[in-house]
């Protein structure tokens, strides 16, 4: 079997665009094989556009591979991002990863003058789209907001741009079978629900004579403590946070219910407890769940030197793995 590859979403929002840079930075140096920037527009927490840093990251590392977890496709140009990914691969000689996903928030697509009822279809277009303009010398295209005459992309990528498909539902597994070289579950999903989504996108790729994905990548929020009970009480108060701002924001995906479910939130999502405890779980994801690309985002109560100390600690551990 082949060795777990190992990415971390690096720190984002805010002013601070150098200090997450630094961190990408160390993050290769202590080992991880790929660092992760969300998007979202007015989140103090996120950034608008996080393919630009990752350009700056790309200046500063050597190996890491650079990926979006997760770009909101429907809110994008499909043809300036081709263009900005195949600039990036380009940079990085071919670390980026385009990870896309169809977002959810409608305050969000409002603000960007996106329709949030269509971005399903628009991102599937998308995909279509950036797909033959990286491929294609010349491409004739139309649809209701654009006309593309013999255009061509300049520069196409000199590397391949990897493309994993974010979402949790049955639309969302059958785009990434369809466009996508992997599908990219997120952090919310039990085991059991990553098991299945991942033989359901198997089954999609079959059908239109494609083979089995490579890669089965998977995000998982970890919260390290210096004890199981302290890590646990910890992602309790993350968890409790973390959903009352889904909550102000409107995410379907959230209810005033689950707020307070912790136990069957953190028993299976969450990657929570002493290092040695995180360290079974990833070995879990990795045997029985087929994971090759584990992205972790480190959650709790730590910042600064302590912030870096963990991610250091948890890439020593898991690489004595194997």
């Amino acid at each position: 079997m082949a060795r777990l590859r190992l990415g971390v979403r690096l720190p984002e929002g805010g002013s601070d665009v150098r200090r997450t840079v630094a961190q990408a930075v160390a993050a290769e140096a202590m080992g991880y094989d790929s660092v992760w920037l969300g998007e979202h527009h007015g989140y103090p927490t996120y950034w608008p556009s996080p393919q630009l840093v990752l350009a700056a990251v790309t200046a500063r590392t050597d190996r890491v591979r650079l990926g979006t977890n997760i770009l909101i496709l429907p809110l994008a140009d499909p043809v300036r991002l081709a263009g900005e990914f195949a600039l990036l691969s380009n940079l990085s000689e071919g670390r980026a990863v385009l990870g896309a996903g169809i977002g959810w928030d409608e305050p969000e697509f409002a603000a960007l003058g996106a329709n949030a009822r269509r971005r399903g279809a628009v991102t599937d277009r998308h995909l279509a789209l950036m797909d033959r303009l990286w491929h294609q010398e010349s491409v004739s295209y139309r649809d209701d907001d654009r006309t593309l005459a013999d255009f061509t992309l300049s520069p196409r990528p000199a590397w391949p741009v990897p493309v994993w498909v974010g979402g949790r539902s049955v639309a969302a597994m059958r785009r990434a079978a369809r466009h996508g070289e992997a599908w990219f579950p997120d952090a919310a999903l039990t085991v059991d629900e990553v098991v299945h989504g991942f033989a359901t996108v198997d089954q999609h790729r079959a059908a239109s004579g494609r083979p089995p994905a490579a890669f089965r990548p998977l995000v998982r929020h970890v919260v390290l403590g210096e004890t199981d009970a302290r890590a646990r009480r910890d992602a309790e108060e993350y968890l409790r946070v973390s959903h009352e701002l889904h909550l102000l924001r409107g995410n379907p995906m959230v209810t005033r219910a689950s707020v307070g479910d912790f136990a069957s939130r953190l028993a299976d999502r969450y990657v929570v407890g002493d290092l040695d405890t995180c360290v079974d779980w990833v070995r879990r994801l990795e045997t029985e769940v087929g994971v090759t690309d584990l992205v972790v985002k480190f959650a709790g109560r730590i910042s600064g030197d302590d912030a870096l100390a963990q991610m250091a600690d948890f890439a020593a551990a898991v690489r004595a793995m194997s």
